[in-house]
């Protein structure tokens, strides 16, 4: 957590640094945001600020990828515009006065990334969103599903004579949909969830000590599955008895920190009794609202599918559903047809 560090290693940046780095203070942002502009016409290529911040970010937490300057088509552009155009007016309406403006760039590491900004005060008043576009090129199927096994190790195994390859298989269009711009558009319903989540009292801020006023129960969201331990460390409701395997599942994993495939099976079964929307919707309570944010605008209100499976040569599994389905997510569901009533 950013409010635990300090002080700084050489060459490192200090929590300090990125959290007073310009870009995170309203004043910033005051001369170059408009309100009234729609969300989709806030989209450009990453100014030096953004880059200069999302570095010292990467380098802060020890990942490799130094960001830089993108330059995209005529043809990704359109698909980026009308990805956020697309998006329900009830999604934009809330957005649309707390998204200061949403870049694109290379080399982040990730597929995308939300960060607050803070008034005079400190207190949260809006958000930044970032993408990287060496993800955004995909089909929206092959973006899912790349991700979901990022957590897992490759897995041949000798079956007889055959060479059996199993991997996480996951569905959010049909075929007929399957591009570039279902992909965008999904991406950004998650990072839109966290930024929604900075201004939306749903779950603790990230950038404060979890005590107190912060702490997760205090959350309407964040209480349903998260609280910490006795160090003060963040625990789902969940790890001991229904999904104890939950700690171990790192996406975007090193090689080191990858789970066998062979373990996929279970984890599913047992993320299937929780409250958790997608897999990696059980990393932390930030990614927990994004997720469930995604996933409902994206199947409730977009009318898109949500499917995971399990899928060798021969045949797949079905693995997963949206938690509606057997109603295990009824409280979570509840609070979003609120917030986009």
């Amino acid at each position: 957590m950013l409010c635990c560090v300090s002080c700084s290693t050489p060459g490192k940046p200090a929590a300090r640094d990125l959290l007073e780095h310009k870009i995170r203070r309203l004043s910033y942002w005051m001369e170059k945001f408009n309100p009234m502009q729609r969300i989709e016409d806030r989209v450009g290529p990453a100014t030096a600020d953004v880059i200069e911040f999302v570095t010292m970010d990467n380098k802060f937490h020890g990942f490799p990828e130094r960001p830089a300057e993108a330059v995209l088509n005529d043809g990704f552009k359109k698909d980026f515009r009308e990805a956020l155009a697309g998006l329900p007016e009830q999604v934009k309406a809330l957005a649309g006065p707390t998204v200061f403006g949403i870049f694109y760039l290379k080399n982040l590491g990730t597929t995308g990334f939300a960060e607050s900004v803070f008034d005079d005060k400190g207190n949260p008043a809006g958000a930044f969103l970032v993408f990287d576009a060496g993800y955004l090129h995909r089909k929206a199927n092959d973006w899912a599903s790349l991700r979901e096994n990022t957590p897992f190790a490759d897995f041949t195994s000798g079956v007889g004579a055959a060479e059996v390859d199993a991997r996480v298989v996951v569905e959010i269009e049909d075929d007929k949909d399957n591009n570039r711009l279902s992909a965008i558009q999904f991406i950004a319903l998650h990072e839109l969830g966290h930024a929604i989540a900075f201004t939306g009292n749903v779950h603790p801020s990230y950038a404060k000590p979890l005590t107190g006023e912060n702490h997760p129960s205090r959350f309407p969201f964040s209480r349903l599955s998260w609280s910490t331990d006795k160090n003060g460390n963040l625990v789902s409701v969940y790890d001991k008895l229904v999904f104890p395997e939950r700690t171990s599942v790192v996406f975007y994993a090193p090689a080191g920190k990858k789970l066998p495939v062979q373990h996929v099976a279970r984890i599913y079964n047992h993320l299937s009794r929780t409250s958790f929307f997608t897999l990696y919707g059980s990393v932390s309570p930030y990614d927990d609202f994004a997720e469930a944010f995604a996933v409902y605008v994206h199947v409730k209100l977009l009318g898109r599918p949500y499917r995971v499976f399990l899928q060798d040569r021969r045949k797949r599994f079905k693995l997963f559903a949206p938690c509606w389905e057997s109603g295990r997510c009824g409280a979570k569901m509840e609070l979003l047809k609120k917030l986009l009533k």
